[in-house]
């Protein structure tokens, strides 16, 4: 998985992989390689991090370094990668950065940590105050285009109180655009391509 975040420390793009398996290490190297090769950036900074060294981020100096590192680990878009993280995120060792990983699951496989909290409720709930709990399900759907997930969310706002429900009624507004709209778009896109081609 090869993700790409603005440093805010410096000018240049950094690219973070991600990487389970030692063995994948080189095929990745050669990759990013080829990529800074043909798009001529040279100022691009590659830094490589493997799972268990993200989870035991014993080269932290700070509480606020080891949360960074925490939630790089959700930023892994492989679902392999993601689960693990999901379930690393129950394991306490993350302390108040646990939800903050499982949101972090969501922005590439939302409907992954969504099925992942509902699965463990009570665990996952426990990450968050009482009043954020809707809040916390709304983030993570964010990304959703499962058409499935509607149904999902409607399940959800029935089992919570009245006053719970706002966000999760915002959730499947959005959800809803998001799934007339998107069609839309990618037809448009695939017309203009189609128009275009040489």
């Amino acid at each position: 998985m090869v993700q790409t975040k603005p440093n805010e420390l410096r000018a240049a793009k950094s690219v973070v992989v991600i990487y389970e398996d030692p063995s994948i290490r080189e095929r990745a190297v050669n990759f990013c390689g080829q990529l800074i090769e043909e798009h001529q950036s040279a100022g691009l900074n590659m830094d490589w991090w493997s799972f268990p060294v993200l989870a035991e981020p014993a080269m932290a100096h700070s509480a606020v370094e080891k949360a960074a590192y925490y939630e790089l680990l959700g930023a892994a878009q492989d679902r392999t990668l993601a689960q693990k993280t999901l379930d690393f995120a129950l394991t306490g060792k993350a302390g108040t950065t646990s939800a903050a990983i499982i949101t972090s699951v969501a922005a590439a496989n939302p409907d992954l940590a969504f099925d992942f909290t509902v699965a463990h409720q009570k665990q996952a709930e426990a990450l968050v105050d009482d009043s954020g709990k809707a809040r916390f399900y709304q983030r993570l759907v964010g990304n959703s285009v499962d058409p499935a997930m509607v149904g999902k969310l409607e399940t959800l706002r029935a089992a919570l109180p009245e006053d719970q429900r706002a966000p999760i009624d915002q959730a499947l507004a959005s959800l809803k655009d998001r799934l007339e709209t998107y069609p839309r778009l990618r037809m448009a896109l695939h017309d203009w391509l189609a128009a275009h081609a040489h």
